[in-house]
């Protein structure tokens, strides 16, 4: 997958859940991790105008109650190389 492709899928999939206030936080978490294991692929770090987005939507979904939610968030923070502190 192109990396032009790959930024749409990112855009329309936080734009779709942005402004959700009613998340199911595995889901969310597992798509995104779907999404960071194709841009692994692209050799290339996660676009500039994504990076702050995932990181509020990784923020957001935060929760150290079950351990399936703290990997999925690591997975993602580690294979996007998000920054955000907690």
């Amino acid at each position: 997958m192109s990396k032009e492709t790959l930024n749409k899928y990112f855009n329309a999939y936080l734009d779709l859940i942005e402004n959700t206030d009613d998340l199911d936080s595995i889901d969310v978490l597992e798509t995104l991790s779907e999404l960071a294991d194709r841009k692994v692929y692209t050799h290339e770090l996660l676009e500039s105008n994504l990076r702050p987005r995932v990181d509020q939507m990784v923020l957001r979904l935060w929760d150290v109650s079950s351990a399936e939610l703290v990997d999925n968030y690591a997975y993602v923070v580690i294979n996007l190389n998000l920054q955000k502190k907690l």
